[in-house]
C-alpha cells in the first residue's frame, strides 16, 4: 500500500522537499506502523525542513518531530491495532523518519499511549512544545516553586509554542505570570492566555549592566538563551531557578558566576527528546489536569502538509504565534513530486481536492482524471502526448491550439529577421531538446 509523505532531498548541499507517494515498503524498522492524524510544528522542524544545523544523518529523509494516530499494525505486546498513540522526540524527525506523512513505523518503546480526555488533534496541540513546558514546569516545582509566591514568574519568547503552554499552565496554578514578547500585536493574546504583565523583549535584550541587578523573578521559563538568559540571571530571586528550554536568541551565553555563587540561582536544562518513559508519562497526566483546554485551543491553528515549507521559514523568523498543528491528510497548495512525473499542473489538481476528501473517495481519483491522470498518478488516456512521449495537460493542449491558430490567421506577425526576411517560428514544444514544463 502506499501512502503520502513530505519527503526531503539534498543536492549538492541543498535541501528541498516535497509531497510525495510511497510504498510502505520504504518505512524503517520498528515495531509499531502508525496510521498518522496530525502532527505538528516546531522550530526544530523548521531547522529540518530547511537544512539547518545539519540535524538529519542521511537522505531521503521525512521530517516531522510528533505525531500522533491510531496503531495498525505491532509486533509488541504493549500495542495493538487500534490503539490511539503520541510521539515526541527520540530523535524522530531527525535521525528516524517522521510525522509529516500518512504513515510512521516506530519502535514502541519511543510511543506512549494517547492521554485519557485528549483527541490526537489536540496532543499534537501541545506536542514537543506544550510538553517541554510542562517538564520545565515540574522540574521549577522540584526545586521550590510554590503557589503563593509574592514575585511574577517570568516566560521569555512568550508568544512562541513553548513559551504560550507556559504561559497557560502556570496562568492556571495561579502564579503571576510576566510574558516577555517583542510583538505587540501579541499582548492582548498573551492576556487572554492569563499572563499578568508584558514585559518588552528590548528590556532583557541587552547584555547585563552589572553581575547581579535587583531581585525581581520567582521562577523564569526561558525559550531564547543568548544575552536574554544572562539578563534575567542578574535578576533572579535568592535560591530561585531558571529552566532553559531554547535558544532563538542564540547558544552563547555570556555571564558571570555570582549569580550561582552569591544568589544560589540554578540553571535546569530541559531536554524533552530522550526523557524517560515515566517521566513522560507523568508530565502528559499533568498536562491533561494543569492545561485547560480552551486556552490550548485559542492558541491552535490548523495547516496541510503543503504549507510546511511557508511554515518553516515563518517559525525560524518568529512569526508563528502560539501553535500550529499539521493535519497530514490535508495537503493544500503543495507541488506533488515522484508518481505524479514532477507534474506541477497535475500537482494542483489533485491539491485543490481537500485530502481528507481524497482519503473517503479512495486516493482523490477524480482529481487525478481532471489531471489528465491513470491510478497512482500515471498519465491518463486522456492526456495528449508531446513528441518523445510526455504527457501535455489539457491546460496546455487549449493553449498550444490557440498558439497555434493565431499564428496561422496573422503571419504578418512573425518575427523577421534583421534584413526583412521571414524567419518560421516553431511552436516551442517542436524545438528539438524543448521542455514540456519546469519542476
Amino acid at each position: 500500500m502506499s501512502f503520502r509523505a513530505h519527503l526531503l532531498e539534498e543536492t549538492d548541499g541543498k535541501v528541498a522537499g516535497g509531497l510525495v507517494e510511497l510504498e510502505e515498503s520504504r518505512l524503517p524498522e520498528g515495531e509499531v506502523t502508525v496510521a498518522v492524524e496530525w502532527s505538528t510544528l516546531n522550530y526544530k522542524d523548521g531547522m529540518v525542513l530547511k537544512g539547518i544545523g545539519r540535524l538529519v544523518r542521511s537522505y531521503p529523509h521525512v521530517p516531522g518531530v510528533d505525531f500522533a494516530g491510531t496503531v495498525e499494525a505491532s509486533s509488541d505486546p504493549r500495542y495493538k491495532a487500534g490503539d490511539k498513540v503520541v510521539l515526541t522526540g527520540w530523535r524522530v524527525g531527525e535521525w528516524h523518519w517522521g510525522g509529516y506523512a500518512e504513515k510512521a513505523r516506530v519502535k514502541a518503546d519511543w510511543l506512549v499511549p494517547l492521554p485519557a480526555g485528549l483527541t490526537t488533534r489536540q496532543a499534537m496541540a501541545i506536542g514537543t512544545a506544550g510538553f517541554t513546558a510542562m517538564l520545565a514546569v515540574l522540574d521549577l516545582e522540584r526545586h521550590g516553586l510554590a503557589p503563593g509566591e509574592e514575585r511574577p514568574v517570568l516566560v521569555t519568547g512568550a508568544a512562541g509554542g513553548v513559551g504560550s503552554v507556559a504561559v497557560a499552565i502556570l496562568a492556571t496554578l495561579g502564579y503571576r505570570v510576566a510574558a516577555s514578547t517583542g510583538r505587540a500585536e501579541t499582548h492582548g493574546y498573551l492576556r487572554d492566555l492569563g499572563a499578568a504583565e508584558i514585559v518588552e523583549r528590548a528590556e532583557l535584550a541587552e547584555a547585563p549592566s552589572r553581575p547581579l541587578d535587583k531581585e525581581r523573578w520567582a521562577a523564569c521559563v526561558d525559550a531564547v538563551g543568548g544575552t536574554t538568559l544572562a539578563h534575567v540571571l542578574s535578576q533572579m530571586g535568592y535560591g530561585r531557578s531558571i529552566a532553559a528550554v531554547g535558544l532563538a536568541g542564540g547558544n552563547r551565553l555570556e555571564t558571570t558566576v555570582l549569580p550561582f555563587l552569591l544568589r544560589g540561582v540554578k540553571l535546569l536544562g530541559i531536554d524533552s527528546v530522550l526523557r524517560p518513559y515515566a517521566d513522560r508519562v507523568a508530565a502528559w497526566q499533568r498536562l491533561v489536569a494543569d492545561l485547560p483546554l480552551d486556552r490550548l485551543e485559542a492558541m491552535t491553528s490548523e495547516a496541510g502538509l503543503g504549507e510546511l515549507p511557508a511554515l518553516a521559514d515563518a517559525i525560524l523568523a518568529g512569526q508563528i504565534q502560539g501553535r500550529k498543528v499539521i493535519d497530514v491528510r490535508r495537503y493544500g497548495a503543495a507541488r506533488f513530486f515522484s508518481r505524479l512525473g514532477h507534474r506541477p499542473e497535475a500537482a494542483q489538481a489533485l491539491a485543490s481536492a481537500d485530502g481528507r476528501s481524497d482519503r473517503r473517495t479512495g486516493g482523490g481519483g477524480d482529481a487525478a482524471a481532471r489531471a489528465g491522470l491513470g491510478p497512482g498518478g500515471a498519465p491518463g488516456a486522456s492526456a495528449a502526448r508531446a513528441p518523445g512521449g510526455a504527457a501535455v495537460p489539457p491546460g496546455r493542449r487549449a493553449r498550444r491550439r490557440g498558439r497555434a491558430g493565431r499564428r496561422s490567421a496573422a503571419p504578418d506577425h512573425q518575427p523577421r529577421h534583421p534584413a526583412g526576411r521571414q524567419r518560421p517560428v516553431r511552436p516551442r514544444h517542436d524545438r528539438p531538446g524543448a521542455p514540456l514544463d519546469r519542476a
